[in-house]
């Protein structure tokens, strides 16, 4: 890079650094009965429904971040209470917001009720983009969004899948979900299990039922309660199919169970099992459920079901007690929500404390920027002197190279030159060698061998004077022995195999096969 080009960019980077803008501003704060309603809306959306229909719920001066938040709010509130949605405007124009200002969990959140309000206006194919949208988003970013969350979305996008008959998606999805849960695959078989039961595959449905079963079987999960669910729902859906032997099998494996020991689906599927079959075992499980249920809204339908079981019987004294008991749940219920709104002083005085705390780390971040840029400019005079020292030094450093190079060019020369010169002198004299070595050949085969010296003298001899002297041979040059050397130079000069085992101190039966290795390129395996 040239000296001038390198200051220019410096110089461009600098401005642009100095007159940027001082950074986003903080995202505008929500107000505390907004975020008590979020905290609410998944537990308990009817009361949430009631608190953001409320005429106390006055939005006339909320910023747009609220105005955001409470259309996202009372679309996902309505949507678990099962009220339709025909108009997509809103929830089009809150999904605009989050993209541009949302995290990735209110993106996929809004995607999430869109897609949700697609569904209602039966136009399948936005719902499926939606959502798949969504999944995408909780898929690509699993440490910012809910995990409960994108299994709402599985489920939903299985569900239009299922409906639209495309039963391979649907698996990939149910597959999808089951890892999910630690790759616990009797959820997967499950879901599949009653996708097909709700297309009228029956057959289908009963395979991925007993395989949930058989699966749940050999992973043992911790929880024995996960096992015991898994067959109290394909109990369930077994009576539902008609399918006896699997009925059979779930009934046998669950009964030896005590009633306090087991699973609210595995009740479930029990008095399902017992429903118009007999009525005393229907009523000890419906009692057994509703002793075990921990969540208030579950109790009251059990107290439901029990009080009219009992009118039926003629038992209006426990039918009472039940009724009774339901609607002083529906009290412990409202007292919980009393409770709910007593949190939300505090929740003001939490709004007033990070509104403070905002503005302290405004200022903060504004001094902090103050001194950044100081020493920003001062980091990129340093880093420009430097540059500047190290072109200049390069520069010089490249023309003692250059001069470098081409004395090592010269000197590089004059060694060849040199060592052409000795060469000469050296050279050895072939026709003496040759006439040396007839000579040899004629005295006792003792007295005939070729010592050391003279050998080194012909390897010299054909390696430097006469280099194409083993071109009839099939063995590339850089594979020969000292040996081989020998034979192929005394073969050239004339020698028969005889005097050429003379000469190598070994018989003549090894120097030819030997030199009809060479010659063939099939290496001699007792030469070697």
């Amino acid at each position: 890079m040239k000296p001038t080009s390198f200051i220019f960019s410096l110089s461009f980077i600098l401005f642009v650094l100095l007159s940027c803008d001082k950074g986003q501003e903080a995202p505008p704060a929500i107000r505390p009965a907004l975020l008590a309603v979020e905290a609410i809306v998944d537990s308990l959306p009817e009361e949430a429904c009631r608190r953001l229909s409320a005429d106390t719920f006055n939005m006339d001066h909320a910023n747009e971040a609220e105005r955001m938040k409470y259309a996202l709010l009372k679309c996902k509130a309505e949507d678990k209470l099962l009220q339709p949605h025909t108009n997509d405007s809103v929830m089009k124009t809150v999904l605009e917001y989050y993209k541009a200002h949302g995290t990735q969990e209110e993106q996929m959140e809004a995607h999430y009720q869109l897609g949700g309000i697609y569904r209602d206006i039966h136009d399948a194919p936005q719902a499926v983009d939606h959502y798949t949208q969504a999944m995408m988003i909780g898929e690509e970013h699993p440490q910012e969004t809910r995990r409960e969350t994108l299994m709402r979305v599985y489920s939903q996008l299985a569900w239009i899948l299922r409906k639209q008959g495309d039963i391979r998606q649907e698996l990939e999805i149910a597959r999808k979900k089951s890892r999910l849960y630690d790759d616990k695959d009797y959820y997967s078989l499950q879901e599949l299990g009653t996708a097909y039961k709700h297309n009228g595959q029956y057959d289908s449905a009963c395979h991925y039922l007993r395989a949930a079963c058989t699966a749940v079987d050999r992973l043992q999960p911790p929880d024995t309660a996960e096992m015991l669910a898994t067959y109290g729902l394909t109990l369930a859906q077994g009576i539902k199919m008609k399918d006896s032997a699997m009925v059979r099998k779930c009934y046998e494996r669950l009964r030896h169970f005590p009633h306090n020991a087991l699973p609210e689906l595995a009740l479930t599927g029990l008095y399902f099992y017992f429903e118009g079959v007999d009525d005393d075992s229907l009523r000890i499980f419906l009692e057994e459920a509703y002793e075990k249920d921990d969540m208030v809204e579950k109790r009251m339908m059990r107290a439901t079901r029990l009080s009219h079981y009992y009118y039926r019987k003629g038992n209006l004294e426990k039918a009472m007690r039940y009724a009774l008991a339901r609607d002083s749940l529906y009290e412990i219920y409202s007292k919980d929500l009393e409770l709910q709104q007593s949190s939300n002083a505090y929740n003001q005085y939490i709004y007033n404390r990070d509104k403070q705390k905002e503005q302290e780390i405004k200022d903060a971040k504004a001094l902090a920027e103050k001194h950044f840029y100081i020493i920003l400019i001062i980091s990129l005079s340093g880093l420009l002197i430097t540059m500047l020292f190290v072109l200049f030094f390069k520069h010089i450093y490249n023309t003692q190279k250059a001069r470098a190079d081409q004395l090592t060019t010269d000197k590089d020369e004059l060694q060849e030159e040199l060592r052409q010169h000795i060469a000469q002198k050296q050279r050895i004299d072939g026709e003496q060698l040759r006439a040396q070595l007839h000579l040899m050949a004629k005295k006792p085969p003792k007295e005939a061998i070729i010592t050391p010296e003279l050998q080194d003298k012909v390897i010299t001899f054909v390696t430097v004077e006469w280099p194409d002297f083993s071109s009839g041979s099939a063995v590339s040059k850089s594979t020969l022995k000292i040996s081989d050397l020998m034979m192929l130079y005394l073969r050239k000069i004339g020698m028969n195999q005889t005097e050429t085992a003379r000469l190598l101190g070994c018989t003549r039966s090894t120097v030819c096969r030997r030199l009809t290795a060479l010659d063939t390129g099939i290496e001699d395996e007792e030469a070697e």
